[in-house]
């Protein structure tokens, strides 16, 4: 059986004494606890979520600079290598002309056509001139 005091504590009616009150604040500190550290449980998860996105969405940002870096790199390149096959191409097309222009000599002609094919300068009779009213005038035959 219970009985009741002046100073509100309850106590049975046996060797030990029952606080009520005191039970009472030590269970109402303890949800005040667990409602603290499910507040904390609750947010941490969040955050983490979140770090772990913005490291993830900084890795991907960073992956990208490096690989546009190297189209970059890889792209300057071959602009080198064409530059310096276009450099070869004109020495190659100087070096035909310097050919062209010196097989274009009358000199060299007729030392071809003496030396190689073996032709013969023709004589005064096998020339044939004619004589026209202008100098820019063509014949045809």
């Amino acid at each position: 059986m219970k009985n009741y005091n002046g100073s509100n504590y309850y106590s049975y009616n046996s060797n030990l004494a029952y606080n009520e009150r005191y039970y009472e604040r030590e269970v109402n500190n303890f949800d005040v606890r667990v409602e603290k550290t499910r507040g904390l449980s609750k947010s941490k998860p969040k955050m983490a979520v979140v770090s772990v996105f913005l490291v993830s969405l900084i890795v991907v940002a960073v992956f990208a600079f490096l690989f546009q870096y190297v189209q970059c790199c890889t792209l300057d390149h071959n602009i080198e290598l064409r530059k310096t096959e276009i450099k070869h191409i004109e020495d190659q097309i100087i070096d035909t002309d310097v050919k062209i222009a010196e097989n274009l000599d009358a000199a060299y002609i007729k030392k071809i056509a003496i030396g190689k094919l073996g032709m013969v300068e023709a004589n005064d009779s096998q020339k044939v001139y004619i004589e026209t009213s202008h100098e820019d005038a063509t014949i045809s035959y």
